[in-house]
This record gives C-alpha cells, structure tokens and sequence, in this order.
C-alpha cells in the first residue's frame, strides 16, 4: 500500500504540474501572442478566469470571475512598472486593495465580454457545440479581422525566436565567484540590459517591423497560417 500511495502522489503531483502549465501557456498567451488581448488585456479575461481559475464551477457571470479578472489585470500593469532589481530581490506588493470595488462594468463594456442574456446562454449551454459563445477559445469577429491576425502573427514569431534564446549562463561559461567586485558589477548590469533586450514586445519596438513584399516566406507562412486558422473545426 505503501507503494500504491507514493505512485498516486506521484500521479497527482505530475498532474497538478502539468495543469498549471497549461494555465501559464494561457495567460501568456493572452498578455503576449493574441493581438486584440495584448491591445487590450480586459479582452475575454473573465472568460479566461472563468475556466482556468474557477474550473467552470462557479455562474459564468459571477462577480468574483470579474473581481480575479480584474486582480490579474492590475497586478500585470504593476509588474511592469517594477525594475529588475525589484522583482529580483522580491520587492513585490501583491495586494487585493488594487481591485476596484465595481469592476463588472471594466469588462463588460468590451463587446466580446458582454454577457449573454439567460436565454441565450441556456441556448448555447445546450448546443451540440463544444465550444460555446461563452468560451475563452470562441473566435470573435474582431479576432479574425485582417490586422488582428497579422498582429498576432507577429507575435508568435517574435515570442518564437525569444524562446529559443539561451537565457541560462552555465557555469562554464561564467564563473562568478573569481570574479572581483568590479567585475561582478559589469557582469550584472549586461545581463541585466540583455534581460531588458529580451523583454521587448513587438508592440513596443519599431524593429521588429520591416517592409514585407508579396512572395516573401514570411509572406507566405502567414497567408498559409491564416488559410489553417479558417479550417471549420468539427465537434
């Protein structure tokens, strides 16, 4: 028995690891891959906190989908006013006093997040669909709009060659400890200027942008990754 326990501690850690990995591959790309949530960050949040937050147990339209959708949302724009030092040694300040008391209305002022009406969400709750109107991974009209899907494209491919940078210094490339202090002084702050290098979103640098020529193999990869995105999916 001794055993058969381990194992499903085992299973159950594995699992939890994996689930909150999914979660983290969400949340990033809702703050950094999709267009129209990188623009506005309030788009289809609660939606977002509905499923992975909440597990879908709680009434969609519930106010503490709204009142997590709105402390994930603040905490983001607080992070990014930190500097590296500050995240580095720990100097956060999570606080739920950074929630407005009302903050339905902050989200359900964007089109895709006004809520259906009770008929309406019974008729979808009971469509043969499995994706419903409700749903973080329902396409909007706005999603699929030419200079959204371009947005986004762009992100990808930015996050892309972002990922595949080594960001990890080994210990055979550096070692710190023979270093003196001045040197050690100029090793931080490179890393930390490649660090900021790193951070940059396209959105945020003219760089990433250059002229694109029809026939060019960018060109191309993403009308051919549009023409996939369009593909009816069957439930």
């Amino acid at each position: 028995m001794d055993t058969v326990d381990v194992l499903r501690r085992h299973k159950k850690l594995e699992d939890i690891e994996n689930y909150l990995f999914a979660i983290r591959k969400n949340l990033d790309f809702h703050f950094f891959v999709n267009g129209a949530s990188v623009f506005e960050p309030e788009f289809k949040m609660d939606a977002l906190v509905w499923t992975c937050i909440f597990h879908e147990k709680v009434p969609r339209y519930s106010d503490r989908v709204y009142k997590m959708s709105a402390y994930l949302i603040e905490h983001y724009l607080y992070l990014k006013t930190l500097s590296f030092s500050d995240i580095e040694n720990g100097m956060i300040d999570w606080s739920a006093n950074r929630v407005p008391y009302n903050c339905r209305e902050r989200f359900t002022r964007v089109k895709a997040n006004i809520p259906l009406s009770p008929e309406e969400f019974e008729k979808e709750f009971t469509s043969p669909y499995v994706v419903k109107k409700y749903h973080y991974n329902y396409r909007h009209p706005e999603e699929l709009s030419e200079e959204n899907l371009r947005r986004t494209f762009i992100n990808i491919n930015a996050k892309a060659v972002f990922d595949r940078k080594q960001q990890v210094v080994t210990a055979d490339k550096l070692n710190y400890d023979l270093m003196n202090s001045k040197e050690k002084e100029e090793v931080m702050f490179r890393m930390k200027k490649e660090l900021d290098k790193y951070s940059e979103l396209p959105d945020d640098s003219n760089r990433f942008f250059t002229p694109l020529k029809q026939g060019s193999p960018l060109v191309t990869q993403f009308l051919l990754w549009k023409k996939n995105l369009m593909i009816p999916l069957t439930d």
